[in-house]
């Protein structure tokens, strides 16, 4: 079997080839990534690439276009498999800038796919790089707003992170499909010593307190990770109507109202309530901790769990490796506070399917 390891740099594809896989036990010291000399459009045209039996890259924004182009070959059957594993094998932002590093790197994944070593790029992978790519190409900030292409914004509905992200209908679609663009795969930030934890995720998007001082107070300077902070953020908070979320809980608290629409009572806007929580709103005067940074904080890292947990459901929806009668990965009862919320979320869940 022919095998091809790619890396793209300035929309040039490096490359390294082997003629069977990989010895488990063994990874080799140095590996050399040889120039093709080809832009990526290009390459897939080439004799090595028809040539090649099974083609793996690393799940690189980078590498998004080159890993659709490779997809779009294997729908042909013009190649046998193509494979993607997580960017994070390389240690550094200098190595995942090296094809010598990222390709040496490759060599060394021996993690099982759910914790982002290589599995097989299929119609899921291919919708979450094909919104990658559109963003990419179409975003415009300017004075902390992001804007993104109609087709981006289309995309967003054929994403596999969607049919959970779409429960929670007061979301901004724009910085949620920002945020997706920047993931890429929810696999990519699993903690190998202990998977349920999520700080490995919250401190890649700066959900960490010192970031998110800086973005909820725009007096601080801003500190790592500071955009992607925002963007969370941004995807459920929309702070023109802070003050009539604000006016509503002090009324009756952070509660959940069966059959509202209303903002922050509507049983979709956990990422609301969690705000008013940790502002104290419902709660007795000697616990009001009214720290706003810490309240945007835990509502953000709230909805980044949420995506996490629902995203990787999606992934493994049909997956035979699933115990007990391939059962749900996420569970609202799990996950959600009020009866309410459990009920829309499954009522959601059971209308979206298919």
């Amino acid at each position: 079997m022919k095998i091809l390891d790619l890396h793209v740099l300035n929309d040039r594809v490096f490359y390294n080839e082997q003629s069977s896989p990989t010895n488990p036990d063994y990874a080799r010291s140095s590996v050399d990534a040889h120039p093709s000399g080809l832009s990526v459009s290009d390459f897939l045209e080439s004799s090595r690439c028809r040539s090649a039996d099974c083609v793996r890259a690393l799940g690189l924004r980078q590498n998004a276009g080159l890993l659709l182009g490779l997809y779009a070959k294997k729908q042909a059957g013009q190649i046998q498999s193509v494979q993607v594993a997580t960017p994070l094998a390389c240690r550094t932002r200098c190595e995942r800038k090296s094809p010598d590093w990222a390709i040496q790197r490759m060599e060394q994944i021996y993690l099982a796919a759910s914790q982002g070593g290589f599995h097989e790029f299929v119609d899921n992978d291919y919708q979450a790089y094909a919104l990658a790519v559109e963003v990419r190409a179409s975003e415009v900030i300017t004075r902390n707003t992001l804007t993104v292409s109609e087709k981006a914004l289309g995309l967003l509905k054929g994403h596999p992170a969607w049919r959970g992200l779409s429960f929670i209908q007061s979301l901004n679609p724009t910085y949620v499909a920002g945020l997706l663009a920047h993931l890429l795969d929810p696999r990519w930030y699993i903690d190998l010593c202990s998977p349920d934890r999520m700080s490995y995720l919250h401190g890649y998007l700066g959900l960490t307190p010192l970031t998110q001082r800086a973005v909820t107070l725009a007096s601080y300077e801003p500190w790592r990770h500071h955009r992607a902070c925002n963007t969370v953020l941004r995807c459920w908070k929309d702070v023109t109507k802070e003050r009539e979320v604000r006016q509503a809980f002090e009324l009756t608290g952070p509660v959940v109202v069966r059959g509202s629409y209303q903002l922050g009572r509507a049983p979709w806007d956990f990422p609301w309530r969690v705000w008013g929580y940790h502002l104290g709103f419902g709660m007795p005067e000697k616990l009001l901790g009214r720290d706003p940074v810490i309240a945007d904080l835990r509502a953000s890292q709230k909805l980044v769990d949420f995506l996490q947990y629902t995203w990787l459901n999606t992934l493994y929806l049909d997956s035979t490796a699933l115990p007990d009668g391939r059962l749900s990965l996420f569970r609202a009862v799990d996950f959600f506070k009020w009866p309410a919320e459990v009920e829309e979320y499954e009522k959601h869940y059971v209308q979206t399917a298919g």
